[in-house]
Formats: structure tokens, C-alpha cells, sequence
């Protein structure tokens, strides 16, 4: 994983990138499969997820 990894637009569900996701957003919900994020506690969980798929 690089230092580029968009962990915070990545749903930690379903893998999907939400590219346009601003800065201010802090909580989202997957447009794929509805999952509801809090942006500031899932970084941590989608991190740990692409270490482990590596």
C-alpha cells in the first residue's frame, strides 16, 4: 500500500472508491452496497484491510 492509498473514500465493505468524496465529508454512505461509514474511525479499519489483502 503507498502513501497515496484512499483509505478514507474506500468503503471498507464492498472496496469501492468514491473519488469525489470532498474533505468535509465525515460521514458517508456507500452508493454500491449501503454500508454507512464515519470517516475519521474507518481509515483505520480499511487500512488494516489492504495490508491484509497485499
Amino acid at each position: 500500500m503507498d502513501q497515496w492509498y484512499a483509505s478514507s473514500k474506500t468503503c471498507s465493505n464492498c472496496d469501492e472508491k468514491h473519488e469525489k468524496m470532498t474533505l468535509d465529508v465525515r460521514n458517508w454512505t456507500c452508493s454500491s452496497c449501503c454500508a454507512e461509514h464515519v470517516k475519521d474511525s474507518k481509515v483505520s479499519c480499511s487500512t488494516a484491510l489492504a495490508w491484509a489483502r497485499r
